[in-house]
């Protein structure tokens, strides 16, 4: 969380009206990496929330309905694109406002008490389901490799929407108390109030920080490692099985109906295992930064602070990345995904396009748009 732990050693650098800027005390290259991060979160904004949008549009086709995998894909798009939104307004709008426009208010995080909290909470909130989300479908893609045949009456559309609520529904009452009673504008201690979301003040610092850590620990740490374990697996099977599908190919001479649903549910592994796998490699360095300033607050190392933001710059703008690639994951390995993707699109462009097509091709294109809604 960008706020996490910033009160009291910034008390020196606070004015008596704004703490918005105070990166801008930075050295010169500290301040770079603060720039090349706003850019980067900037840019992986705009491009996740339309690619989100888009996976969206994707999965709520009725012939993706028919999938327990892609409600938790569904799920993962309107989690990324919250979290992102949420990035937006508590990080991009805060340093948009510090390098560029001063004299606009667009630091709305530090200018109320309740959208500090907001900002902060949905931030660990979408973070944290996403997280979650992506264990989930990991996990059923275990079950779906190595117990094809009980595979769908343990993974049924109605159990995969039963888990995502109440995996949101967890999560979103375990941070909910904490967020509001130890978030807010900094105030120091002759009651002195700052416009600078942070923890609210020195003394709430040691239980946010406990809430926090066990936050972290259940929501992101343990996941990410359970994620990585269960890929680890499901590779190795996937491994095996796709040997097997190219000898039956080899040995019939043609792909026959089984092999063809092999081969469909081997590229939905495929694709599942790339947005996991993804997540855990941009997730590992912010956790790696993570424990390096804990101990550097424990006096275990020795580190600079320069360093440290520097590191954080980097290792989060990577992390932020991680929620805006996933459409193009899964253009990339998803076949049925990218002809959905296409005939949506191509649907669409029909019925915008004012010059038209021939009167025969029109009605061709009508006709199909129309079968691949009713399927």
């Amino acid at each position: 969380m960008a706020a996490t732990g910033t009160s009291a050693n910034n008390t020196t650098l606070l004015n008596g009206t704004s703490a918005t800027c105070f990166i801008l005390n930075d050295p010169p290259e500290v301040v770079l990496t603060h720039k090349i991060s706003l850019y980067s979160c900037m840019l992986f904004v705009v491009v996740g929330v339309i690619g989100n949008a888009l996976s969206i549009v994707v999965f709520t086709n009725k012939n993706m309905r028919t999938m327990s995998s892609n409600t938790y894909l569904l799920a993962l798009a309107f989690s990324d694109s919250l979290y992102l939104v949420s990035v937006f307004f508590a990080d991009v709008l805060k340093n948009l406002k510090c390098f560029y426009f001063p004299a606009i208010p667009l630091d709305v995080v530090n200018n109320s008490s309740v959208v500090c909290q907001l900002s902060q909470y949905f931030l660990d909130l979408f973070s944290d389901y996403s997280t979650c989300l992506i264990l989930v479908f990991t996990i059923e893609r275990f079950i779906a490799v190595y117990l094809p045949v009980r595979f769908k009456q343990l993974c049924t559309l109605r159990r995969a929407r039963i888990t995502c609520i109440g995996v949101f529904a967890v999560i979103a009452s375990f941070i909910a108390p904490y967020h509001v009673l130890y978030m807010g504008l900094y105030t120091d201690e002759l009651g002195r109030v700052y416009n600078y979301c942070s923890i609210k003040g020195v003394e709430y610092e040691r239980p946010f920080m406990i809430l926090y850590v066990t936050e972290s620990v259940l929501f992101r740490i343990v996941p990410v490692f359970a994620i990585a374990v269960v890929n680890v697996f499901i590779i190795v099977r996937v491994t095996r099985v796709s040997r097997e599908h190219r000898k039956r190919i080899a040995a019939s001479g043609k792909p026959n109906k089984r092999t063809r649903k092999e081969e469909k549910n081997l590229q939905l592994t495929i694709m599942l295992i790339l947005v996991s796998t993804s997540y855990v490699l941009l997730y590992l360095p912010v956790l790696v930064t993570f424990v390096i300033d804990y101990l550097k607050r424990s006096e275990a190392i020795e580190i600079s602070q320069h360093d440290m933001l520097m590191a954080s710059d980097y290792t989060r703008a990577l992390y932020v990345s991680g929620f805006a690639i996933n459409f193009f994951l899964y253009t990339i390995s998803g076949r049925v995904f990218r002809e959905q993707l296409q005939l949506i699109l191509h649907c669409t462009r029909g019925r915008d396009d004012r010059n038209g097509y021939v009167k025969s091709t029109a009605e061709t294109d009508a006709l199909t748009c129309k079968h691949s809604g009713d399927r």
